[in-house]
Parts: C-alpha cells; sequence; structure tokens
C-alpha cells in the first residue's frame, strides 16, 4: 500500500475495513454497492451518509496518500500502482506460476515468498454483520492459496538446483501452514535430497503427529511412498563443513556471544576433518549457556550433523548415563545397529546398554568392570 512499511492509523475499522477492500478490488466501486455491503441494516440515505463520513476518515489516515483516494458522485476508487500492494503482487506471482516453469518465474518466486507475512488481516472483524467479514474469509483463502503455490513452485525450483535451499524454503513453507502435508513432504525430500537422513526421519514423524494430533488424519500415499528411502540404510559420506565465520557472527543471535559461537563451529570443522574433540560451555548459571549451546545444535543439524543428546543431574544416576541417555535413543530406532558399528564396538557398548546383547548375537566383551545400565522397559 502507499507508504510502504509505515504505519497508517485509522480512526474507525470501518474505514480500515474500506480501504482494504478498495486495495483488494481494483475497479470502481458504485456507492450503492459500498452502502449495501458495509451497512447493510441501513436504508440507502443512512448507508450512503456513513460511507460518506468513513470515506473523510480513510482520506485522514492515508496522509499524503489522499488523493488517491478518488470519488465521484456515483463511485468510488483507490489509485494503486503494479505490486504496490504486497497481496496483490503475491497472487500475480502465483497466477504466473501456474501457467510458467519454476525456472522462468524464480526470481519473481523468492520476491514473492518474502511478501507473506501472515493471513490477510489476522484476527480483524468488523462483527457487525455486514458482508465485509464474508468477504475478507473468502480472501484470506484465496491469498493463503497463492501462498501456497509460490511455496510450493520455488522448492520445488530450488530441489533442483540446491537442496540445501529447498529444505529453508520448506521449512518457511511449514511454518506458516502447519497442516499442509505437502510443505512436510517437500521438506523430507529437501533433506534426503541433501542426504540428511536424520532430519528427512524428523520431519516426517513431526508430519505424522502433527496431522495426528490436529485434524486426526495419517499420511497420503504419497508421503509414505518416502517412508523406504528412510528405513533403507544408505551409508553417506559426511558432506564437507566451510563454515561462512563472517556469515555466522553476523547471523548469531547472541550479543557478546560471538567469539564463543565461532570456537564451537570451528571445533565442529575440526570434527568434520577427522579430529574430534569435546567443547564445555562453562559459566554462572543464567549467563545464556543453555542457549548458545541449543543454537550451536541446530546450526549443527543444519549442516548435517547428527546429534545425540545426554543430561547429567547434581544427586543420583550412574556416572555413565548421559552416555547412555545420548546413544541409546539413535541405536533403538535404528532397525540395523550392525549398519552403524562394528560388532566389536558394538559388543563394548553392550556393557553400558544390556538390550544390545538381546538385540544381536554379540561376542562377549573382554572382562572388565563397567557399571551395566538398567534395560529398556518392555
Amino acid at each position: 500500500m502507499p507508504g510502504g512499511d509505515c504505519p497508517v492509523t485509522f480512526k474507525t475499522r470501518k474505514a480500515q475495513a474500506l480501504v482494504t477492500y478498495l486495495a483488494l478490488e481494483p475497479a470502481r466501486q458504485s456507492r450503492e454497492k459500498l452502502a449495501a455491503l458495509f451497512w447493510p441494516d441501513a436504508g440507502p440515505e443512512a448507508g450512503r451518509a456513513s460511507l460518506r463520513g468513513t470515506l473523510v476518515y480513510a482520506r485522514e489516515a492515508l496522509g499524503p496518500f489522499r488523493h488517491r483516494l478518488e470519488a465521484d458522485r456515483t463511485t468510488v476508487y483507490l489509485v494503486t500502482e503494479p505490486d504496490e500492494c504486497d497481496v496483490t503482487a503475491l497472487e500475480r506471482v502465483a497466477k504466473a506460476a501456474r501457467s510458467l516453469s519454476p525456472a522462468e518465474v524464480l526470481p519473481e518466486l523468492q520476491g514473492a515468498a518474502s511478501l507473506w507475512r501472515g493471513d490477510l488481516l489476522d484476527g480483524f472483524t468488523l462483527g457487525d454483520g455486514s458482508g465485509f467479514d464474508a468477504w475478507l474469509e473468502e480472501r484470506r483463502e484465496v491469498t493463503r492459496s497463492a501462498m501456497n503455490i509460490v511455496f510450493d513452485r520455488l522448492s520445488a525450483a530450488q530441489l533442483e538446483r540446491d537442496a540445501d535451499r529447498a529444505a529453508e524454503t520448506a521449512q518457511r513453507w511449514v511454518a506458516v501452514d502447519r497442516l499442509n502435508e505437502a510443505a512436510w513432504r517437500r521438506l523430507v525430500q529437501a533433506r534426503l535430497t541433501s542426504g540428511q537422513r536424520a532430519l528427512a526421519r524428523d520431519a516426517l514423524d513431526t508430519c505424522r503427529r502433527v496431522l495426528q494430533d490436529e485434524v486426526n488424519c495419517t499420511l497420503a500415499p504419497e508421503t509414505l511412498a518416502l517412508e523406504p528411502q528412510l528405513l533403507a540404510f544408505t551409508p553417506q559420506r559426511r558432506p564437507e563443513v566451510v563454515p561462512d565465520l563472517p556469515r555466522l557472527l553476523r547471523e548469531a543471535p547472541f550479543v557478546g556471544r560471538h567469539a564463543e559461537f565461532a570456537r564451537l563451529a570451528a571445533s565442529y570443522q575440526s570434527a568434520a576433518d577427522g579430529r574430534p574433540g569435546i567443547a564445555l560451555i562453562v559459566g554462572e548459571p543464567g549467563i545464556g549457556k543453555t542457549r548458545l549451546a541449543g543454537e550451536f545444535l541446530e546450526w549443527t543439524r543444519e549442516r548435517g550433523g547428527e546429534v545425540l543428546r545426554g543430561r547429567a543431574f547434581e544427586a543420583g544416576g550412574s556416572p555413565y548415563g548421559p552416555l547412555i541417555d545420548a546413544v541409546r535413543r539413535p541405536l533403538a530406532a535404528h532397525p540395523q545397529p550392525e549398519a552403524l558399528l562394528s560388532r566389536h564396538d558394538l559388543a563394548q557398548l553392550a556393557r553400558l546398554l544390556p538390550e544390545l546383547e538381546e538385540l544381536t548375537e554379540l561376542p562377549s566383551p573382554s572382562a572388565g568392570k563397567t557399571p551395566k545400565a538398567a534395560p529398556w522397559p518392555p
């Protein structure tokens, strides 16, 4: 709308609704039609009088752009430039994407995806029985449909060129429409294409849980068709990690924690190069250690790393508790633990995880007095 991101304050909700309607219905509107839409219970003369007063408030809100709101004795019209309104720009690109290949409109798709800021006038309603609320609800559905087309075509085009970028787009798509199975499916496809099988499995499991819990739906056949690719173990070479530290420092969401974040990233790079090590985050309570660790782990996942979580407590528990906690879940979730570790390594782990002896016929580990953890509950 005119004025870009400058806030516009309307004296009445009716004035805001009127400007919205005129902006999204780019044609001259008759005064009779507007009066009937916004004041259906008023007589013709009373409705036209209310419209005149609301036009005054609308012009006041538009400020230096008040001349854009044109009105004569019979019609009202809001002058807008092409793509000046983000909603109409998004819908135009979606319409073009229906008839053109994604590659032909890729730059426009990228720009349109950045325009989505949530549902049209999210939470807004007049609540007076006028026809505007019904019109707005229909308009929201049209705009949301356009959003889905834009994210679908954009992520499909990116999947052929850059799977990581496609995954980022799919994650944004899921964030704005978490009940859209097509968005989750694209995220799984992007993770699989980039070799991030664990993240793909997480996305599929989350999709299944969200649809079941929130709308009581099961996965569609085309989504279930991806599951064999997640279950079949295909060892993949760890992707080369070349962290862009200047970019990382700009994006790190911590004030005064850039140096610590960069050191963690350097430790990850060293491990990816075959030089494993240990990084400790220490400090007084309340200074942001947990937040720093959480952001770093998320950064690690985005780059193809696998994260194992273990937790220790100040009192009680086995001294090996954090290690047991970290390795038990991924081993339990994998149908073939032998595909992850050698039989010798599994035999050693069986000292801490006795259930491994039940899952696989392992040789007895060498003598040693190592406390065993409790087996999985039945």
